[in-house]
């Protein structure tokens, strides 16, 4: 492939990210976000690159703007742009999950059948939903102390003893032969 197709230079950026080298991963977004203006629809998506960095540094305005920079030059049809946008609200540190819901919607009206829009949708709704704790007002778990793990370790020598023995029953009788 072209070395320069700013396609490629997202998904070497999207590696060096993952492997913590950002300073490779913001040279591969850069690199692929200065495209001429015959590739800029192509070029869309270094500039969420671009953006998902400035977010992780808590740069919430300027990774906004880059984003609908990556949006207007796909005239807001591509839902890979969408669902990619979406996908830093919901994996960020700082978490915007109404922003990705919203994303993921308009990825939705663009690709229908598509499975990670479908993914990235589970992912915002479980990372929406707030667990509550709380302590127990009766009774003691049944997992405290060593008791259950005695328990547990009889039960599996019974099974033990019980899978060997099926096969060849009259061994478990001493004194027969």
């Amino acid at each position: 492939g072209n070395p320069n197709d700013p396609e490629l230079l997202f998904r070497r950026g999207m590696a060096y990210y993952m492997l913590g080298a950002k300073d490779s991963a913001k040279a591969d977004f850069d690199k692929g976000a200065t495209m001429s203006a015959t590739m800029q629809a192509k070029a869309a998506i270094c500039f969420v690159g671009q953006g998902m960095l400035l977010h992780e540094s808590k740069s919430y305005p300027e990774a906004k703007a880059l984003f609908t920079k990556a949006l207007s030059f796909t005239d807001q049809k591509d839902a890979r742009i969408y669902r990619a946008i979406a996908s830093v609200y919901i994996n960020a540190e700082t978490k915007d999950i109404p922003e990705a819901m919203n994303m993921l919607a308009k990825a939705l009206l663009l690709d229908k059948k598509s499975a990670e829009n479908q993914i990235l949708m589970g992912d915002a709704k479980m990372t929406e939903i707030e667990v509550e704790f709380k302590d127990r007002d009766f009774g003691e778990s049944a997992y405290k102390g060593n008791k259950r793990t005695i328990k547990v370790l009889l039960d599996l020598l019974t099974l033990a003893f019980m899978l060997y023995f099926a096969k060849k029953p009259f061994y478990a009788m001493p004194g027969r032969l």
